[in-house]
């Protein structure tokens, strides 16, 4: 199985390289790439590999009995076809590929999404929430507070949702099982456990 992904990775790799050399796009890249300064190139390589590794963490925090190394793996490819497929429906490989491989069920691959999502969500209004202290303009913050105020609100709709729909759709059951943890008997959220 290992020898026919490795093989896969490299066809595929392949077949974008001759894609691009064919559309010309290979060229603009490698003249970007040589007019560019390497140590900056090092530092992007350096940041992009280790935001595919925060979020391999992210992940790990939903399945801590998986190995960090495999969940990047997870992660490269779950990005890869998030933007290659349209209007997003690679979002939905992150379930398939966490069931063919590490045999994860789809419903709680599919609540484990939700949860990276609210994760997402909550990241966002606290870096909008900072930025708008950065910048202490008045309507700014209105905006961001009004912003932030929304999303609790949505959250707390989306919570009630699952409360009530739980016993009757086992993909939200799953969902609100991936969100909260119970830890000595008392729930909290993934994010702060």
């Amino acid at each position: 199985m290992r020898k026919i992904s490795v093989f896969l990775a490299f066809g595929i790799t392949f077949v974008f390289f001759v894609v691009f050399y064919k559309v010309g796009a290979l060229k603009v890249l490698m003249d970007s790439v040589k007019k560019g300064n390497p140590s900056f190139l090092f530092l992007f390589f350096l940041f992009y590999f280790f935001s595919y590794f925060l979020r391999a963490l992210r992940l790990k925090l939903f399945f801590p009995k998986l190995k960090t190394d495999f969940l990047t793996v997870c992660i490269c490819i779950h990005t890869f076809l998030n933007n290659v497929l349209p209007f997003r429906s690679g979002e939905f490989s992150l379930p398939a590929i966490l069931k063919w491989f590490s045999g994860i069920e789809a419903g709680e691959g599919i609540g484990v999404l939700a949860g990276i999502r609210f994760l997402d969500g909550f990241a966002l209004a606290l870096v909008l929430l900072f930025v708008s202290v950065l910048l202490s303009n008045f309507q700014v913050i209105k905006i961001i507070f009004a912003f932030v105020g929304i999303f609790l609100f949505c959250f707390a709709v989306v919570l009630l949702l699952l409360k009530l729909f739980s016993k009757k759709i086992s993909i939200i059951e799953e969902i609100e099982r991936n969100l909260t943890r119970t830890v000595k008997g008392k729930e909290f959220f993934v994010g702060i456990s």
